[in-house]
């Protein structure tokens, strides 16, 4: 396993990340970068699914990043459930998306999630750089 800088190992085991995309691939993929990282990781391809395992007692996370542009229940959807319903920090959820959607120039999401936005290909030390940044 390679070494990165802020390496989330620590004296109770490894940070967990939930990964929240509805493309496969791209849950796949970070998958791979975060558990190489030395992250454990748990991904689902719905919005609905991760509020669902939020509300499950077991569901404990330090970090989701989590698909602004998803079909049916969105990103901002899944946000809009977890803050009503207190169900995780809204600080360690990072957005993530490949588009340009206007979403992005919402004066909200550009006061509140500017520094927790990437938008931009997945690269493996950016994705783990920023991950460790938010779980520790």
């Amino acid at each position: 396993m390679t070494s990165v800088p802020g390496s989330p190992m620590n004296n109770n085991g490894k940070k967990r990340i939930l990964v929240v995309d509805d493309d496969f691939n791209i849950t796949e993929l970070t998958q791979i970068i975060l558990e190489t990282a030395g992250y454990e990781c748990q991904t689902t391809n719905s919005g609905k699914e991760c509020v669902k395992l939020l509300g499950d007692k077991n569901g404990r996370f330090d970090l989701i990043l989590l698909d602004v542009a998803m079909p049916g229940f969105s990103g901002l959807d899944v946000v809009k459930t977890v803050k009503e319903q207190k169900l995780f920090p809204l600080k360690r959820i990072v957005l993530f998306t490949a588009s340009s959607a206007p979403f992005l120039e919402d004066k909200e999401i550009k006061r509140y999630w500017r520094s927790r936005l990437l938008q931009e290909t997945i690269q493996e030390t950016r994705l783990a750089k920023r991950s460790a940044e938010i779980c520790n």
